[in-house]
């Protein structure tokens, strides 16, 4: 028994007498050294990391913090290809790890290039010019969402025009090389088109109310209602006493155009038509040149209410309450939404809850099936029709509605009516010589 005791006793001492060798000041891993190290550059290069002893582990970093056993651990060689500082440590069991190593790399690096035309929505095609501030550099750029690539992607010579067209996102994305130095930083912008175009939209049949089907011959009708800018550009001159600038909201260029009334609107449509060189499509006592037809009524009863309509012309003119209608509810494409695009009056219209008491810039809401903008909200929209108050019974092809009437058809709601007014069913009315701030229109066309 006390032989057991005595060697236990050794045992102990001899444990006591054991040094902890991690801990030992004189047992250090060597300082990882860099192969290149610290240097300028031209190029992007490779770069390693050694250690003389050779079972030491490596950790390191790559932008400039202080390493240890939680960094990147060293597996291979390193690419280097921007100003960047690099630091190391190297690490074994039973050795003190070593002291930090550091290696600071920079280059000649070209200059990030600069787009002339800032982010943002236009309403136009836009001019674009990319600089680059490195001497002797030669820009790539896209339009796209690709990755400006040299030799691949187009080579930057003189400004270029980036075309808007209706609801249109593109990139304006630039990058700069040069023999001697390393590729710049890519520089993108991103822009969103927002131009009047007048949609396609293909003919088809339909029920109204059980009772009453119609059937649409194909038409043209605008992806916004008309705005200040397009109005004002359409009536400076006029002959008819007409406001170039009507809008109660004035100055507001990109807002629908309202305080309008239907024969102003109408008038709007041959006008235009004339200066695009189209068909005109309405005529008083058989004339259809608006310059000829004297100053617009302030009241309902005149000639101005015996209009005559040509749908075979291929020039502007209102919509018909249906044509209205079926685009409004995306076409053939309808999805049945109670608004024009979508179950909720907030994700397509401006209407009394949300609009703060004004229209707004065209399409700022969501487009419907067909990619049209504020069929529902905004302004109220005249329609061609006279107003009745039931639908006749049967199948009716491209209706026009009754002959006569006291009332012209609006549709759509606007900015300060409820939601309800919004919905596509709703069918408002006003006399067409009416001109308040909620009343504006859209344009149809073969």
């Amino acid at each position: 028994m006390k032989n057991y005791r005595y060697i236990a006793i050794l045992f102990i001492l001899f444990l006591l007498s054991c040094e902890d060798r991690s801990t030992d000041p004189d047992r250090f891993v060597p300082k990882p050294t860099f192969h290149p190290g610290s240097a300028h550059f031209t190029a992007a290069f490779s770069m390693q990391i050694l250690c003389e002893m050779s079972e030491a582990s490596i950790f390191y970093t790559t932008d400039g913090s202080l390493p240890s056993n939680q960094s990147t651990f060293y597996i291979a060689p390193i690419q280097i290809n921007d100003v960047t500082t690099v630091k190391a440590i190297a690490y074994r069991p039973g050795y003190r790890a070593s002291e930090v190593a550091t290696a600071n790399y920079s280059f000649d690096k070209v200059a990030t290039p600069e787009i002339s035309l800032p982010e943002g929505v236009y309403y136009s095609t836009q001019e674009v010019s990319i600089y680059c501030s490195t001497p002797g550099a030669r820009i790539y750029y896209t339009t796209n969402q690709g990755e400006p690539i040299e030799h691949d992607a187009l080579l930057y010579e003189e400004p270029f025009v980036l075309p808007g067209s209706q609801c249109d996102v593109r990139y304006g994305k630039g990058k700069a090389f040069r023999e001697d130095g390393l590729p710049s930083q890519t520089t993108a912008h991103r822009y969103e088109f927002r131009t009047a175009a007048m949609v396609a939209v293909t003919g088809g049949s339909f029920s109204v109310y059980p009772h009453y089907n119609v059937s649409l011959t194909s038409f043209q009708i605008s992806n916004y209602p008309v705005s200040q800018e397009e109005w004002a550009s359409v009536m400076q001159g006029n002959p008819n006493g007409i406001a170039v600038f009507p809008s109660h909201f004035a100055e507001q260029g990109k807002h629908p155009v309202e305080s309008v009334s239907w024969y102003e609107a109408m008038l709007y449509c041959n006008r235009r038509s004339a200066q695009e060189g189209l068909d005109l499509v309405y005529s008083i006592a058989g004339v259809s040149d608006p310059n000829t037809w004297g100053n617009v009524p302030w009241w309902t009863g005149s000639v101005w209410d015996d209009v005559v309509m040509d749908m075979s012309k291929n020039g502007y003119r209102l919509p018909t309450e249906m044509e209205w209608y079926y685009a409004a509810k995306g076409g053939n494409q309808s999805l049945q939404y109670v608004y024009s695009g979508s179950f909720y009056a907030d994700e397509v219209a401006w209407f009394s809850e949300n609009a703060d008491f004004s229209t707004h810039i065209v399409g700022e809401k969501k487009a419907n099936e067909l990619g049209l903008y504020d069929m529902s909200g905004n302004v109220f929209e005249w329609c061609w029709d006279w107003h009745e108050p039931d639908f006749p019974n049967g199948t009716v092809y491209d209706p026009t509605g009754p002959m006569t009437g006291d009332f012209r058809i609006q549709k759509g709601g606007s900015w300060e009516h409820d939601e309800d007014r919004c919905e596509i069913v709703f069918r408002g009315r006003a006399n067409p010589h009416y001109r308040y701030r909620t009343n504006g229109f859209r344009v149809v066309r073969r």
